[in-house]
């Protein structure tokens, strides 16, 4: 199997392992099985797996609400009311969060 990207996506500007994340609201993954590990849902982000099998991993999320996840359109917002969310595309697989999460998609 070919490795491809791992991400972690705190909010911006928030530094994590030395790397620090500015201003940045779209990734892409490249052409091998990407991992999207996501904490917070915060700002206006978006996800492209692109090429691959690829992950959203919400394993680690931070917020005590869980989220919905809309697989039809490619959204995952925070279920406590504050309308925060991203979009997501060519993601093959969910990891959600530990909370009460919902999830929708056509059969």
């Amino acid at each position: 199997p070919s490795s491809g990207l791992q991400l972690s996506t705190p909010i911006p500007g928030y530094q994590m392992n030395g790397l620090q994340i500015v201003n940045f609201q779209h990734f892409i993954g490249g052409i091998g099985d990407d991992v999207f590990l996501i904490k917070e849902v915060a700002g206006d982000f978006h996800y492209d797996g692109a090429a691959g099998l690829n992950t959203l991993d919400l394993n680690h999320y931070l917020g005590n609400a869980g989220v919905i996840a809309d697989l039809n359109v490619g959204s995952i917002i925070e279920n406590d009311g504050s309308n925060r969310r991203f979009n997501f595309e060519n993601i093959s697989k969910f990891i959600l969060t530990h909370q009460n999460d919902f999830l929708i998609a056509d059969e």
